[in-house]
């Protein structure tokens, strides 16, 4: 009966290390988001929603710090690094075509860009992703 029941115990112990070993990897790693691709449903500017253009699909997808996606008329992709909730997006680069159709399409992407480099911390609530600057958030996200 005694061997039995360290032989649980010690099973239990070696799973309960295997956990904690598991926990400590994905918390080192500090990046929920790795792997992880979203499509804007709006933004918020002066503290109101802005819907995205009509025609136009605004994205993002975040891969071993690095970010590539879409501002509604041009490909954009640059680096990101992340650590618990916070994060940054710099260095973007994108093509250079004009689009003003539908209307306002370049706008949007500028603004878009500009909120990307402005984020500072971001959260996931499950399918949502939201990129915020400090409690002011700018960009929200759905899961594609």
């Amino acid at each position: 009966m005694d061997e039995n029941r360290n032989l649980v115990i010690a099973i239990g112990a070696s799973a309960l290390f295997l956990l904690m070993i598991l926990i400590y990897a994905v918390m080192a790693t500090g990046d929920e988001i790795d792997g992880s691709s979203w499509t804007l449903e709006h933004f918020v500017s002066d503290g109101a929603e802005v819907k995205v253009i009509d025609g136009t699909t605004l994205t993002i997808a975040f891969e071993e710090g690095g970010v590539a996606g879409s501002g509604g008329c041009n490909s954009f992709a640059g680096a990101y690094e992340s650590d618990g909730a916070s994060i940054s997006i710099g260095n973007l680069i994108s093509t250079q075509q004009f689009c003003d159709v539908p209307a306002g399409t370049s706008d949007q992407e500028f603004a878009f860009f500009a909120q990307l480099d402005a984020a500072d911390n971001f959260a996931v609530d499950g399918d949502r992703l939201v990129l915020s600057n400090g409690s002011t958030e700018l960009l929200i996200f759905q899961r594609s």
